[in-house]
């Protein structure tokens, strides 16, 4: 279970716990339940419990474990889809979008973190798993230094936004790639691999703007607001991925309009040549057709030269339509 863990048999629907002492995951007995009601009235610094919240148990659990309000207790147990923090009593409670583990096949990306902040409590729950808390927990170890739950959940958020960072940064990489493709005229077989580009930014930006939207309600009320947790440097990394991403939807645009002019020149290259082709074969056809009528009274038609004259009539008419389009093309 690692440093400090908790003993699942004794809390229903916990994945993981660890409890501090002196800003660090201690060693020791498994925790029980009264372990953590140890905790919490004064005895070492503070526990993490991380539920799956697709067990109902936990549900029945952390109702009774908790002095919660009601309306506390529903916000972290449901499936609100939409980021909020908010204060109740001594606890803040809140859910927060997370990326999903099989974020980079999966159609449905993003998860929710419910989470209940307190003095000597970090409880976080989810439906499905994501990668920021995942993270969190398999980094744990008795070096790991956390004076207080807010730290934690802190790292929680910074956990998150180092995962966007580095998306961003092989979106902007494969971005170039295809930019220097496009540049160098190589054969044009990269908007398959720009479309799905511009869909994850997409969603990523969708995502982030979010996030943040929910972390500048919580800074506006934090004064008011106990316990507190640093939310200042994670706004600042999380607005300066808006800007990056804003800059990748920018150039992603630009690049697919460029793709799109270059395809529309090969495309009206192709048909020129077609219809250059089509004039040149016109008047030959012209020609061919009407000494192919089926009368006995046709030009030629006794001239031992005849096939040779018609042959001559293709062929000029041809070099007519060939000099018309030379002169076209030369004005």
């Amino acid at each position: 279970m690692g440093v400090g863990a908790l003993s699942q048999n004794a809390i229903p629907g916990l994945i993981s716990g660890f409890r501090f002492q002196d800003g660090h995951p201690v060693e020791g007995p498994q925790l029980d339940i009264g372990a953590v009601e140890h905790t919490q009235r004064g005895h070492g610094d503070f526990v993490w419990l991380h539920f799956s919240l697709a067990d109902r148990q936990s549900h029945q659990w952390i109702a009774s474990r908790f002095d919660l309000p009601a309306a506390g207790l529903d916000l972290f147990l449901s499936n609100d889809e939409q980021p909020r923090i908010e204060p109740f009593g001594p606890y803040l409670i809140g859910v927060l979008p997370d990326l999903s583990q099989a974020f980079d096949s999966a159609a449905d990306d993003s998860v929710r973190v419910s989470f209940i902040l307190g003095e000597r409590l970090l409880v976080t729950g989810r439906r499905r798993p994501g990668q920021s808390v995942h993270q969190v927990r398999g980094t744990m170890t008795r070096e790991s230094a956390f004076d207080t739950p807010a730290a934690l959940f802190a790292q929680v958020l910074q956990q998150f936004v180092e995962r966007v960072e580095k998306l961003a940064d092989g979106l902007s990489d494969e971005l170039e790639l295809i930019e220097d493709r496009v540049l160098e005229n190589q054969p044009i077989n990269d908007s398959e691999r720009l479309a799905p580009l511009r869909q994850l930014a997409a969603r990523l930006h969708r995502l982030i703007r979010t996030y943040r939207r929910a972390l500048r309600r919580y800074q506006r009320h934090r004064d008011t607001l106990a316990p507190r947790f640093p939310a200042e440097v994670v706004v600042e990394r999380l607005e300066d991925l808006d800007s990056e991403f804003e800059e990748i939807a920018s150039r992603s645009r630009l690049l697919h309009d460029e793709m799109v002019a270059k395809l529309a020149g090969q495309t009206n290259r192709t048909l020129y040549t077609l219809s250059a082709l089509t004039a040149l074969f016109l008047p030959p056809t012209l020609v061919v057709g009407f000494f192919g009528m089926n009368f006995s009274a046709l030009p030629f038609l006794d001239n031992p030269f005849g096939f040779w004259i018609g042959l001559s009539l293709c062929l000029l008419s041809s070099f007519a339509v060939l000099v018309f389009i030379w002169a076209r093309e030369s004005r």
